[in-house]
């Protein structure tokens, strides 16, 4: 209930190539409703074509508020043998009936932010499906994804 293992593969057509991540995500204070509560994830990320390594660290804070959560995510990323680079980002979630909706911005130290809206289901218990659409460095991005719990 408070600990998640996760794993990604991102593929990018525009400059093909495919990216991976592992990481552990750890709620620290209990979730209360109508009150916020604190985490952290650590990952490790390795992108090919020249993408090299990575190290990440977030804290996250998470408020419960009516019509759906807000989120503050504040953090830093290690590329091996790189310096250390400060990210951030925002999102607040809104039910809307067997959909929840989002709208986020989150970026990183000397690049320009990335903002973009989704929507995700639970299918069937356990398995939820979830996409997004936005825009990064003047370019469409978009994303569809699996959740699958334990």
């Amino acid at each position: 209930d408070w600990l998640e293992l996760g794993g990604a593969v991102e593929r990018n057509f525009s400059a093909p190539g495919t990216s991976t991540a592992v990481q552990l995500k750890m709620r620290l204070t209990p979730s209360v409703e109508g009150g916020c509560n604190v985490g952290a994830v650590v990952g490790r990320a390795h992108a090919n074509r020249g993408g090299g390594e990575a190290t990440y660290l977030n804290g996250l804070f998470t408020c419960n508020l009516d019509g759906g959560p807000l989120h503050v995510n504040l953090g830093a990323n290690r590329a091996d043998g790189g310096s250390t680079l400060k990210t951030w980002g925002v999102a607040k979630e809104f039910g809307l009936g067997a959909v929840t909706a989002h709208v986020e911005a989150f970026g990183q130290q000397h690049g320009k932010p990335t903002v973009q809206f989704g929507l995700r289901r639970e299918l069937v218990r356990n398995l939820q499906l979830d996409g997004t659409l936005g825009r990064s460095d003047r370019k469409a991005v978009f994303s569809v994804g699996l959740r699958l719990g334990f």
